[in-house]
């Protein structure tokens, strides 16, 4: 069985390696996730905000395949623990995929014998808009703090109301400067609902208490 814990199947980070390295710090899984390439960075987004997923780990085990009359080592981009079942995913450019075709299908045989579902992602996949951008915006919106008088004032002005834009609910926490940076936090932590897939994020945005 593939757990969550334990170390990587393989070294990730290598000095001499001329791809992009990236540390991505996930609250959803409780620790750094480490990343081989910007793709991989904005499918981790993706996996950080979707409701489906209850946490996930990159290279989680190597196993030997026999693809195309070649025996071969092969190991995952990540596994994603997901309510709807335990998920091994591979992220490559869609230009890229042809040339791995049977090594895939190898790989989904295999583990789909084992009871994981197994999938490829591609920049078709994972770079969508304006979903992708507006994730990326309220990564930074994750850590800021919540005041609780603040939470308990948009959450019973929301639960009566029932929508409000950003800058009003902003502009009720603070008449002066509205408190934007709060609003997105709890949009960030899922407090908050909208539509992220349909329009960039904005102060006039619409939003819901989820």
């Amino acid at each position: 069985m593939i757990s969550m814990d334990g170390r990587r199947a393989r070294k990730v980070i290598l000095p001499s390696m001329p791809r992009c390295m990236s540390r991505f710090p996930s609250r959803k899984s409780g620790r750094t996730i480490y990343c081989e390439s910007h793709l991989e960075q904005e499918f981790v987004t993706h996996l950080e905000f979707e409701d489906r997923v209850l946490r996930f780990r990159e290279q989680p085990v190597t196993v030997q395949l026999q693809a195309a009359g070649k025996s071969l080592r092969y190991t995952p981009d990540f596994y994603v623990e997901q309510r709807n079942g335990n998920f091994l995913y591979e992220v490559k450019p869609a230009k890229r995929v042809s040339k791995y075709e049977a090594v895939f299908a190898a790989a989904a045989n295999h583990f789909g014998q084992l009871g994981y579902q197994y999938r490829v992602v591609t920049d078709v996949d994972i770079k969508v808009e304006p979903l992708l951008s507006n994730r990326k915006i309220l990564l930074r919106y994750r850590c800021h703090g919540i005041e609780e008088h603040k939470f308990d004032l948009v959450k019973r002005t929301l639960t009566s109301s029932g929508e409000l834009s950003a800058e009003e609910l902003g502009h009720m926490l603070d008449s002066d400067l509205p408190d934007i940076a709060t609003i997105y936090s709890l949009l960030a932590r899922g407090y908050l609902a909208a539509d992220l897939a349909v329009a960039p994020i904005t102060p006039d945005m619409l939003l819901t208490w989820a």
